[in-house]
């Protein structure tokens, strides 16, 4: 939705719902949709925070679905917070969700991408090729460690 209050409210009500009904798929969908919208209000200490949350939510139910979106959200915390080699790593492993998928932010990743080889050169891709061969447990894992050190250098 165009106003951003106005898909806030929608999600909250899905987010709400899903816990009536007791759907965890739902819930981390709406999660992850309430956490977009925020994001650029957000400081990086709660944007991390509320990260670290949802993955642990999706590990509960194994939803790997959401767990690819909310990589993008987390890779662009972390390069935002200086951390290009987490965001790397994360970024590659996020692209193996992507597959298949057509528009759809695919010009942000582009320039997400152009970003990440400026500030790290061919080490990028280098890093973009480790985060894709990693299984999503230990990308879990690696996202839930560096959104806990943007939390906590955030305190």
């Amino acid at each position: 939705h165009a106003d951003p209050a106005v898909a806030l409210a929608a999600y909250r009500r899905a987010l709400d719902l899903a816990m009536d009904a007791r759907n965890g798929r739902l819930e981390g969908l709406a999660r992850r949709e309430i956490v977009g919208v925020q994001m650029a209000a957000l400081e990086p200490r709660e944007l991390a925070e509320e990260l670290i949350g949802i993955f642990g939510h999706l590990r509960r139910i194994v939803d790997t679905g959401n767990v690819y979106l909310c990589l993008s959200y987390t890779s662009e915390l972390l390069i935002g917070s200086g951390d290009a080699e987490g965001a790397a790593l994360l970024h590659g492993h996020g692209r193996r969700g992507w597959s298949g998928r057509s528009g759809g932010g695919r010009r942000e990743r582009e320039v997400f991408e152009a970003a990440g080889r400026t500030a790290m050169g061919e080490r990028w891709d280098v890093l973009v090729a480790r985060g894709a061969a990693s299984n999503v447990t230990q990308i879990v894992d690696l996202a839930c460690e560096r959104l806990t050190q943007v939390r906590d250098l955030e305190e």
